[in-house]
């Protein structure tokens, strides 16, 4: 997962990911638009192990421009990037991350839908009812049900912006702790 940020321009922050949409599509963080097929952001090329891809858009590329990209990867046992699909009900799907997520964020792919953002500290008991949104400067809400467990997390309500029946939602999820090489817990740093 890759975030793109644009520094001398107020261009929207545009995400790549391999699982959600992949090299021919973008979302942005900052606002509720679908992801959509914009020419020439990511050179139509996924990402290697060691090379990103960017085209001749200016989101991701315009000549004299500055940049900031925030290139993710799957840490076992700290970070996971995804997709699941929703079931429209109050027993949601369960998401499994192999760790005790943290910090989740969350958008439906498909629709004009607000990022929802949850994590551990801010309402540490499950469910967790406490979400702000990126795209947005409001404060935040209680309106998202969604269990952190030790494993993953539990969507535990039928809302839109979490949930909606075969709807495909993207998240990012971060741990409180790392796995070392030899198996044992250690702490995030």
């Amino acid at each position: 997962m890759i975030l793109f940020k644009r520094l001398d321009n107020n261009d929207d922050w545009t995400i790549y990911h391999n699982e959600g949409f992949g090299a021919t599509k973008k979302i942005d963080l900052n606002n509720t638009g679908a992801a959509s097929a914009v020419a020439n952001v990511f050179n139509n090329t996924d990402p290697t192990a060691s090379v990103m891809s960017v085209g001749t858009n200016g989101r991701t590329n315009a000549s004299g421009g500055t940049y900031l990209a925030l290139a993710f990867a799957e840490i076992r046992g700290y970070s996971r990037f995804g997709t699941y699909t929703g079931n429209g009900n109050n027993d949601g799907p369960m998401v499994y991350t192999g760790f005790a997520p943290a910090f989740v964020i969350q958008r439906d792919i498909d629709n004009q839908r607000d990022w929802t953002l949850v994590d551990s500290k801010r309402d540490p008991f499950n469910p967790r009812n406490d979400r702000f949104t990126t795209n947005e400067s409001s404060a935040e809400v209680e309106n998202n049900a969604i269990d952190l467990l030790s494993h993953g997390f539990k969507i535990r309500q039928d809302q839109t912006n979490s949930n909606a029946a075969g709807q495909k939602y993207l998240y990012m999820a971060f741990g409180q702790s790392l796995i070392g090489t030899n198996g044992c817990v250690a702490p995030a740093q």
